[in-house]
């Protein structure tokens, strides 16, 4: 595990693959909307320039025999100069059966979309924190960056393999409280409105068991800058959710510079 975790593995993969390079061009504002959920792994491409997309969810999650309810999640992303993108996660409020409620930390972060790449791949890289601003209960003291790689490849007919290594540097003691998370998913478009995907997911924090959960979900897109979704998923060993349920809906303003 430690050789080869599945996180490394998931990120490097997909930059190895492949010996041709094709410019790929980043998204405009003819592109149907994409969101980075309902999916553990964030879109691999940015939203288009001059674009401003909101990603609302409500999520409910059941571990340890608490059931804890998220809402609303907000993700807020602005498209801008050449394949780049600024995006904030909004503080929600989370409500525990254990008494850990409050708001979470507010999360902004940059986001650009490499090109070049062999024809089929997209990639991008994330660099964010988590900033102190949450109830420490909920979310500790201190800022919390982050580095996410998010890629996918178009397998044709409409299917594609998606992914997203995630690295977090915790508070406290940076050497023992690092998490890793690789999420792996199989998508499949259904017309041209219409995705179902399969993913799996492997959270490793550092001196903690390892967690591993899968999920199946899908989103439709009402217009090419509207969309609704919905997932459920599941825990595979005792160190993940015994079940999670999350829905939602993201809308796209397009041209607004």
């Amino acid at each position: 595990m430690r050789a080869c975790h599945f996180a490394i593995c998931a990120a490097v993969v997909p930059v190895l693959l492949g010996a041709a390079a094709a410019m790929a061009d980043c998204p405009g504002s003819e592109s149907a909307i994409a969101t980075d959920r309902p999916s553990v792994a964030n879109s691999s491409s940015v939203v288009p320039i001059g674009s401003l997309q909101f990603e609302n969810g409500l999520s409910a999650t059941r571990a340890q025999g608490t059931t804890t309810v998220d809402l609303p999640a907000t993700r807020v992303r602005l498209g801008f100069g050449t394949c780049n993108e600024l995006l904030m996660d909004l503080p929600d409020y989370t409500h525990a059966e254990s008494g850990l409620s409050g708001f979470s930390d507010v999360g902004p972060a940059f986001k650009h979309q490499l090109q070049g790449l062999p024809e089929g791949w997209t990639l991008s890289a994330i660099a964010g924190t988590l900033l102190d601003s949450g109830n420490p209960r909920i979310a500790g003291r201190g800022p919390m960056p982050y580095l996410q790689l998010p890629w996918s490849r178009d397998l044709g007919q409409g299917w594609s393999i998606n992914g997203m290594f995630d690295e977090t540097l915790h508070r406290h003691d940076v050497n023992e409280n690092r998490s890793s998370q690789a999420s792996l998913y199989l998508d499949k478009a259904v017309g041209d409105l219409a995705d179902v995907f399969v993913e799996y997911v492997n959270d490793l924090q550092r001196g903690a068991n390892v967690g591993n959960r899968v999920g199946i979900g899908a989103s439709y897109r009402a217009t090419g800058t509207q969309q609704i979704d919905l997932k459920i998923g599941t825990g595979l060993n005792a160190a993940s959710p015994d079940w999670y349920l999350t829905a939602g809906y993201s809308f796209r303003f397009d041209r607004l510079f």
